[in-house]
């Protein structure tokens, strides 16, 4: 009675081994290495697109053919090792043809399981599994990665990446490098306050407090500094994103230091020819083409008592009638300029 129990229980422990191999989808195979023949389980042969009886007619030389060839070399280099007790197991992830001549990837596992008194191999037992779907995955990670990374160094804007937790910076970009004035190894790792490029601290608190509340920021202006102090002018936008399980911060600082000196020229050159304009002995009025006054100096403010402020913007035959009769002159000045 014993001997059946246990006779019983070892069928249901098999029962349930191959429910479990079947359910997993990994195919397992057996290598007789003296006689050349592989027994394959159907998971491998619906891995490889073949009918179980067909798959387990080939010999060793029409498995091998099976590989890609850009893969076989690397392959039989490392069975060839296990073989000669070189390594421990074989383990390969390669490309393989299907019945149909598809290419998938495989991973291969496989140890040698029996040897002869003198130490060859003469039965070897592994295990396919279908890794297309985890390499194509792979492939397009990393081709996003490629194009990140592209993207991240050839940029003309200074980026850089920082540890959203503590301000360290992760990455700089070579734009930031150059603008900056710093090195790499005197940026990664540190925090802004001791590189020391913050010139307005208030909007750099903001700034921060922006990204961490709402994981972004778009063209805030900030008086920034360089390596030697000098002044630089900055147009910061920035996004939060995890990588690697990590909180980081991809911020971009367009210099437009020009732009700024720029308009701070245009405004001290407006000012100045409004000072001009205001200070003139005559009366200076200028008008847009719809008869609309743009331009209305002090002496025209003495003269007719109507100030500037409510003089723009107002058809001029309504804030002086009696040049009603001259708008068609006008308007040939202002369309020639003469």
């Amino acid at each position: 009675f014993k001997a059946a129990l246990i006779k019983k229980e070892l069928e249901l422990s098999s029962a349930h081994l191959d429910m479990a191999i079947n359910g997993s989808g990994v195919g397992l195979w057996e290598w007789n290495i003296k006689s050349g023949k592989i027994f394959f389980n159907k998971n491998s042969a619906n891995i490889f697109g073949y009918s179980h009886q067909l798959i387990n007619e080939m010999t060793t030389r029409k498995w091998m053919d099976c590989i890609h060839p850009e893969d076989r070399v690397i392959a039989l280099a490392k069975v060839k090792s296990h073989l000669a007790k070189r390594s421990d197991f074989y383990e390969c992830e390669l490309r393989k043809f299907k019945e149909n001549g598809e290419i998938i990837w495989v991973l291969e596992k496989a140890k040698v399981i029996k040897r002869d008194h003198s130490g060859h191999a003469l039965l070897m037992a592994g295990s396919n599994i279908d890794i297309t779907e985890l390499k194509n995955a792979q492939k397009k990670t990393s081709e996003s990665e490629n194009l990140f990374r592209t993207i991240f160094q050839t940029s003309p804007e200074p980026i850089t990446i920082t540890d959203i937790s503590n301000g360290s910076f992760i990455k700089v970009n070579d734009s930031f490098v150059e603008t900056f004035g710093f090195t790499r190894e005197e940026l990664i790792g540190k925090i802004s306050p001791e590189i020391k490029i913050w010139a307005d601290k208030a909007k750099k608190n903001e700034i921060i407090r922006n990204l961490v509340n709402t994981g972004y920021v778009k063209n805030y202006e900030i008086n920034l500094k360089d390596k030697s102090g000098k002044k630089i002018s900055g147009l910061v936008s920035g996004k939060t994103v995890s990588i690697n399980d990590k909180k980081v911060a991809i911020v971009i600082t367009r210099d437009i230091s020009f732009r700024k000196k720029t308009e701070n020229q245009l405004i001290r050159l407006r000012n100045f020819l409004s000072s001009i304009i205001n200070f003139m002995p005559s009366i200076l009025i200028g008008v847009d083409s719809d008869f609309k006054i743009t331009m209305w100096n002090k002496m025209a403010e003495k003269e007719t008592g109507i100030l500037q402020s409510q003089a723009r913007g107002e058809h001029i035959d309504t804030i002086l009638p009696v040049l009603e009769a001259n708008l068609d002159e006008i308007k040939n000045s202002v369309t020639t300029g003469s």
